[in-house]
C-alpha cells in the first residue's frame, strides 16, 4: 500500500549530489479505475508541494515525476526530490534528549514546539489538510540554530476553500498525537494544542475537543501500533 522509498546518488563535476526516488504503484483494478477520474498520487505529490511552497511552506524540492500507463490506467510512477540535510521529528527528539543539559536545552524545545503550534495552524487556516500528519512526515533541519520543519508525504494532502466544512485539521491532530516522542511530556502536548488554539486558558467546549482527541487517539494506536487503549 505505501510507496517505496530509496536514497539515490549521483556524481557529477559538481560532486556528489543526493536525491531520493519515492515509487508508486497501482494496487488493483479499482485503484487504476480511480486514477483515470483523477491526476495520479506522483502529479499530486508535485502539484500540492506547489501549493505548499507558494503558501510559504518547506517542502522537498522535485526535480522530476514520471508515470506508466496502461491503455490509460496508471501502472506506477516516481517522483525524484533533492535530499534535505535534516532528520525526521522522532529521531531529531531523541538526539536532543541525549544532547540536552541545561536550562537553556529546555527552553529552546519549547520555543520549537511553538514554532510547530503556529505552523500547523497557519497550515489549517490556509485551508490544508495532510493526508497523514505523523510525527515522522515532518522533518526538521537545524539553520543559523533554529529549526525549521518540512512537510513531508504530500502526495494525499489536501487544500480546501475557506466556506467548506472541513474537519480534518482534528484529524491531523490526532495523527500528530499518535506517537510517543523523546522528551515530550503530556505537559508539552497541552502547551502545543493551547497554542495551536490560541489560548491561554481552555473553554468547556475546548476541554471536550481535548478529551475527544484524546479518545481517537488511544484509538488509532490500537488500531496502528497494536498498543491497547489504557
Amino acid at each position: 500500500k505505501h510507496p517505496q522509498t530509496i536514497p539515490f546518488h549521483v556524481c557529477g563535476a559538481d560532486g556528489q549530489q543526493d536525491y531520493f526516488i519515492k515509487l508508486f504503484h497501482c494496487h488493483g483494478i479499482a485503484d487504476a479505475f480511480k486514477d483515470l477520474l483523477r491526476v495520479s498520487k506522483p502529479k499530486r505529490f508535485w502539484d500540492q508541494g506547489l501549493a505548499l511552497a507558494a503558501a510559504g511552506f518547506r517542502v522537498p524540492t522535485v526535480v522530476a515525476v514520471g508515470e506508466v500507463r496502461r491503455f490509460k490506467l496508471f501502472r506506477t510512477g516516481f517522483v525524484l526530490t533533492s535530499r534535505i540535510p535534516g532528520q525526521p521529528l522522532p529521531l531529531f527528539l531523541r538526539h536532543q534528549e541525549r544532547c540536552r543539559k541545561e536550562r537553556s536545552d529546555l527552553r529552546r524545545k519549547r520555543d520549537g514546539l511553538v514554532r510547530l503550534a503556529d505552523l500547523v495552524r497557519q497550515f489549517h487556516s490556509l485551508g490544508f489538510v495532510h493526508g497523514d500528519l505523523i510525527a515522522n512526515n515532518l522533518l526538521v533541519a537545524v539553520v543559523g540554530g533554529e529549526p525549521q520543519f518540512y512537510f513531508m508525504d504530500n502526495d494525499r494532502t489536501s487544500r480546501f476553500p475557506h466556506w467548506w466544512p472541513a474537519h480534518g485539521w482534528k484529524r491531523n491532530l490526532v495523527q500528530l498525537n499518535r506517537m510517543p516522542l523523546p522528551g515530550i511530556t503530556l505537559q508539552d502536548r497541552m502547551r502545543f494544542f493551547c497554542r495551536y488554539l490560541g489560548r491561554r486558558q481552555l473553554s468547556e467546549r475546548e476541554r471536550r475537543l481535548v478529551r475527544w482527541l484524546e479518545q481517537q487517539t488511544r484509538k488509532r494506536r490500537y488500531e496502528c501500533d497494536g498498543v491497547g487503549p489504557r
